[in-house]
C-alpha cells in the first residue's frame, strides 16, 4: 500500500513538472496560419500565389476560372486583377526584377505575361509541344523556367531566354 501511494506521488509530482516545465519553457510559434480571403472567393482551381514588389497577392481563379484576383497588403477581399485570353486558365505565377508577371497557362499551351503597371496579358511563348505548363520559376539573369508535367508519370521542363526556348530536361 505505502509502495502504491509513493509511487503515485512521485508519478503526480513528474507530471506537475512536465506540465510547468512546458508552459515556462514554451517558445513562441514561429509561424501562424490564418485565412486572409473570405471562402469561395477562388475556384477549386486556385493556383499559383506571388506577391509583387508592392506586396500585393495575386492567385489565379478568382470567381472562376481563367482570372487573376489580387489582394493588396492588409486587404480582407480580393478584388479581379485581369481576365486572361478566351480559353486560358492559369497555374503558377512569377514575377521578374522589371515587375513582369508571367502565367503559365496549362489549358491552351502557353507562358502568358502582363507588363507592369498594365493588366492585359499577352503570349510570351506558346509551343504544342507543352503539354501543360504549370510553375514557373525566373533565373537571377531572367531566365523563366517552366515545369510541364504529363500525368500521371512524365513531364520536362523548359527553360525561355527571350526568344530562344529549349527543353532541358524530360523523363
Amino acid at each position: 500500500m505505502v509502495a502504491k501511494l509513493v509511487g503515485a506521488s512521485v508519478l503526480a509530482c513528474l507530471v506537475g513538472f512536465v506540465a510547468l516545465r512546458g508552459a515556462a519553457g514554451a517558445e513562441p510559434a514561429l509561424f501562424e496560419s490564418r485565412q486572409l480571403t473570405p471562402s469561395g472567393e477562388y475556384t477549386g482551381g486556385i493556383e499559383g500565389p506571388a506577391v509583387d514588389a508592392a506586396g500585393t497577392l495575386y492567385v489565379v481563379n478568382f470567381g472562376r476560372q481563367g482570372t487573376i484576383g489580387k489582394l493588396r497588403l492588409g486587404a480582407t477581399r480580393s478584388e479581379l486583377f485581369a481576365r486572361l485570353l478566351g480559353g486560358s486558365i492559369g497555374n503558377g505565377i512569377r514575377f521578374d526584377r522589371e515587375g513582369r508577371m508571367y502565367i503559365a497557362d496549362y489549358k491552351k499551351h502557353n507562358v502568358l505575361v502582363i507588363e507592369a503597371g498594365q493588366s492585359t496579358p499577352q503570349v510570351y511563348f506558346h509551343s504544342d509541344r507543352f503539354n501543360q505548363p504549370n510553375d514557373l520559376a525566373v533565373a537571377s539573369d531572367g531566365t523563366l523556367f517552366a515545369s510541364d508535367p504529363r500525368f500521371p508519370h512524365s513531364g520536362q521542363i523548359w527553360r525561355m531566354c527571350g526568344v530562344a526556348t529549349e527543353r532541358v530536361a524530360a523523363r
